[in-house]
């Protein structure tokens, strides 16, 4: 007998689509709004800039301003461990409505929402360094042609740059491990599969993806994240299940928080 907490059974018994929908996206909203205050509050407490810019003529300024005021040399930048630390509250989200939706209808978060992952899914890590080395590449000269050179890589850069030590793991599984795993199922899982229900399949691979790269506010990456976000999207569908597309995000951070670290 099949396990009624798996599969369209599961899926069958959540509330409604734009129900839903309505509750994940005010799950993010509080999400973010949680992770934001506990960063500006314990920024200020522990005495960090929460915007230091990354660089070396950044380091030479900040150096060169610390002299001629007499104050003592140090970076005010946020240690990669509390950059860490400031995000659970939002991943907290991420995960947490998912698995609140589905207890709701008895099931679990594989069955509701395809959370589940194979072996063979290792296959997707390829897909996902080809988009960020190959198709991003490409991608991105057109829009500088059209619209000039722009910084694409900055805020990745500004976060990497205080990763030392422990700092490194802790910037790596934040970017490889955690954030495919929580966003793949608060995004593919939950959004695309609510607006599956809303509207025609295409329509929905175009909104998630849109609310997908909207939601990082990095207006220069939009471009890029939205055309992730569709291909994410497309395998969930096909796959009905999470596990290529954690596969493919994860090879697709992999390559920009290799480089970062390595380079």
């Amino acid at each position: 007998m099949a396990d009624p907490s798996l599969g369209a059974d599961a899926r069958s018994r959540l509330i409604r689509a734009d129900i839903r929908l309505g509750i994940g996206l005010v799950g993010w909203v509080f999400g973010a709004f949680v992770s934001a205050v506990f960063a500006v509050v314990l920024a200020g407490i522990l005495g960090y800039d929460l915007f230091t810019p990354t660089g070396v003529g950044s380091d030479i300024g900040r150096v060169a301003g610390q002299f001629h005021q007499d104050l003592p040399f140090e970076n005010p930048a946020i240690p990669i461990q509390w950059t860490f630390a400031f995000n659970v509250p939002q991943w907290i989200a991420l995960i947490g409505v998912p698995m609140f939706l589905a207890s709701l209808a008895g099931a679990t978060i594989a069955g509701a929402f395809g959370f589940r992952v194979r072996l063979a899914d290792l296959n997707s890590l390829l897909l996902g360094v080809v988009m960020q080395v190959v198709v991003l590449y490409l991608l991105y000269l057109v829009y500088f042609e059209v619209f000039g050179e722009a910084d694409v890589g900055e805020p990745a850069r500004r976060l990497a740059a205080t990763a030392n030590g422990w700092g490194v793991v802790a910037f790596v599984v934040m970017v490889v491990v955690v954030a495919p795993i929580a966003e793949e199922l608060f995004f593919r899982g939950l959004v695309f599969g609510a607006l599956r229900e809303l509207v025609p399949d295409w329509v929905a691979v175009g909104v998630s993806a849109a609310i997908f790269a909207a939601v990082h506010f990095q207006l220069v990456q939009f471009i890029g994240l939205f055309v992730l976000g569709v291909v994410l999207a497309v395998q969930t569908q096909r796959s009905d299940r999470l596990g290529p597309a954690i596969m493919t995000h994860a090879g697709f951070n992999a390559v920009t928080a290799l480089s970062l670290v390595l380079l």
